[in-house]
């Protein structure tokens, strides 16, 4: 039987999906990180800093390979290239430097 509600803290920090959400430019990665099957895991435990492209980035790819990228098939790839624009870590923009190095999700 259910006797409590939890309800959770206000002051809660946002994950990352929370904070695409809240700007319409990133409706593309949106839908490339529910296909990738990567939501879950960028909203779940951990520190991450994504380099997000925007809609303008995956309008530039062309609508061809955007569709390709959407398939079953192609859902390696599609993830591989999400997780080369994450980090396992939290980085703030005025720590990046000129020539600072990081290894992303991918690997690389």
């Amino acid at each position: 039987a259910v006797d409590t509600v939890l309800i959770p803290p206000d002051d809660l920090e946002p994950n990352i999906i929370d904070k695409l959400r809240e700007d319409n430019s990133n409706d593309f990665l949106l839908e490339a990180l529910e296909i990738g099957e990567l939501m879950d895991a960028l909203s779940g435990e951990g520190q991450f800093t994504l380099f997000a492209p925007d809609n303008e980035a995956f309008e530039a790819l062309g609508e061809a390979l955007v569709q390709k990228l959407s398939e079953e098939e192609w859902k390696p790839q599609l993830q591989d290239l999400l997780l080369y624009h994450v980090l396992g870590k939290k980085v703030l923009s005025n720590k990046l430097e000129k020539e600072i190095t990081a290894t992303t999700l991918n690997g690389e």
